[in-house]
């Protein structure tokens, strides 16, 4: 599940960046002139694709923590759990 949601997060800023360079190409061929009007929706949607991958980091950073300290944990006999 992760593997797809990082791939996602690869997969959109590739497409973000290769539309954002087919704006600028927008003097060389007039298809590429229409991607040229959404630069601040590009710039919005790469901020948050960027939060979106800091927050995924973090999230997995903290989980994969606690899961560590587990693993300490069980292999103690001395630790009783009710």
């Amino acid at each position: 599940m992760r593997i797809f949601f990082v791939r996602g997060l690869q997969l959109s800023i590739i497409l973000l960046f290769l539309l954002t360079l087919t704006g600028y190409l927008g003097e060389s061929f007039r298809y590429f002139e229409l991607t040229s009007h959404f630069r601040v929706q590009y710039l919005v949607l790469s901020l948050l694709v960027i939060l979106f991958f800091c927050f995924q980091i973090t999230m997995v950073d903290s989980v994969g923590s606690a899961r560590s300290s587990d693993k300490r944990l069980r292999g103690r006999a001395d630790i009783l759990v009710p």
